[in-house]
């Protein structure tokens, strides 16, 4: 069946996502919806099609997306005990949970029974309570874990060096993340590429630990 979408729209999500791949049936959906929602021509509003594109796959989930098994390769003795340089260049993955380790649950729990309540406030009863209590209180940030997904293949990743953009109870699930290699063999060090679910994505290099 022939598809669709024109061949430079193909190409740009090739280059554009090159790990794990578009999955084809996704991006002709997408690019049929974005074509008779805003009625771009796919000549003359490619780059408008192409930011669409881009806006929608950072905001959908990588298992309906991409196409399975063309983002992290895993080596077979992964779990031997031994740190291990993964193949994983400019992997997008996807942030599945997001944990504080650095401090005790009963610490975490708190101040999420704080948030809880004055998210449920109205917004008279939500002034009041910051004017006697203070500015909603953030949690204790330390070291941050998170499972990592490109929508087929999962790991666990610890922080090694403190990521600001990712905060919690402020980074949604589903937060994207590009993967970069580090040339260190003597841990597991990559660069995460921050990729807001925002209409203009922002990327900022971070660096962090990532362990199966």
């Amino acid at each position: 069946m022939t598809s669709s979408v024109p061949q430079h729209i193909i190409n740009w999500a090739k280059t554009t996502f090159p790990k794990p791949r578009v999955a084809s049936e996704w991006l002709e959906d997408c690019y049929n919806w974005i074509i008779d929602e805003h009625g771009y021509d796919a000549t003359l509003n490619a780059h408008e099609i192409q930011s669409k594109i881009e806006e929608q796959l950072l905001l959908s989930d990588l298992s309906a997306s991409m196409q399975h098994g063309t983002g992290l390769v895993l080596p077979r003795n992964i779990n031997d005990g031994k740190a291990h340089i993964l193949p994983a260049d400019g992997v997008l993955m996807q942030i599945v949970s997001l944990a504080e380790i650095g401090h005790s649950a009963l610490s975490l729990q708190n101040v999420r029974e704080t948030r809880i309540n004055r998210e449920g406030m109205d917004e008279e009863a939500a002034r009041i309570a910051e004017e006697d209590e203070g500015p909603l209180e953030d949690y204790p940030r330390r070291m941050l874990k998170m499972e990592l997904s490109d929508g087929a293949t999962s790991i666990q990743a610890i922080e090694y060096k403190r990521l600001p953009e990712l905060v919690l109870g402020k980074t949604p699930l589903g937060h994207k993340v590009s993967l970069i290699a580090s040339p260190s063999p003597r841990m597991l060090k990559r660069s995460l590429d921050c990729r807001e679910k925002r209409e203009n994505p922002t990327r900022n290099r971070v660096l962090g630990t990532c362990e199966r």
